[in-house]
Order: structure tokens, then sequence, then C-alpha cells
């Protein structure tokens, strides 16, 4: 009991921004994670593709999706 408390206070250090970023960056962590079955059955039962193809698409999509968060963004 006395765990949880330190680390409630420990989250009130942190601005609002930051722990909004966390949760946020959680749930599309979450939403990602849940496509992977979803990619891999559409493309072996509709698009009759091996597994082998399926994971190479996942493939690809981790990359892009990696080399894309470590791209500078400017926003005007």
């Amino acid at each position: 009991m006395r765990k949880g408390l330190h680390t409630m206070t420990i989250l009130k250090n942190y601005p609002k921004e930051a722990l909004f970023f966390i949760i946020a960056s959680f749930i599309n962590s979450m939403g990602n994670a849940l496509m992977w079955p979803l990619t891999t059955l559409y493309v072996h039962n509709v698009l009759h593709r091996s597994y082998g193809d399926a994971g190479f698409v996942l493939l690809l999509q981790s990359t892009v999706t990696t080399s894309d968060a470590n791209t500078k963004r400017v926003i005007i």
C-alpha cells in the first residue's frame, strides 16, 4: 500500500503534458500491437499468401513506423 502512495507522489511531480504524452504513447502502442494479428489474417486469408509473406508485410510496417518516428517535422 505504501509503495502505491509513493508512485502517486512521483507522478504528481511530472507536468500534465508529460503524463498526457505517456498515456497517449501507451494507447498508440496498444493500437499498433492489435493491428499485427489483423494484418496477418488479412494477408493470409483474404490475399491467400503465406504466413511468411504476412511476416514480411509486418516487417515493412514496423520499419516504416520506426523510420517515420525518427524524422523531424516542422509544424507551421
